[in-house]
């Protein structure tokens, strides 16, 4: 099996959801133990990139999370 290089899909996998490039904000609090206020503030300040959907949808990619996350 190949090793997972993100620590954001560790994170999501081990929280018991199939790996994805990216997961909603809601899915991302619950991988991180980090408050959907948190994410959106950070969003809002220019820190976290999301991308929308519709008028109230957003995901957060794994990557960008990572980033993120290395950076705090």
């Amino acid at each position: 099996m190949e090793e997972i290089q993100s620590r954001a899909l560790q994170f999501a996998i081990a929280a018991g959801l199939k790996p994805q490039m990216a997961y909603t904000v809601r899915q991302t609090a619950l991988y991180s133990g980090v408050p959907r206020s948190t994410l959106y503030a950070e969003h809002r300040a220019g820190r976290l990139k999301f991308k929308t959907y519709g008028k109230r949808n957003a995901l957060i990619s794994v990557s960008e999370f990572d980033r993120w996350m290395n950076e705090n």
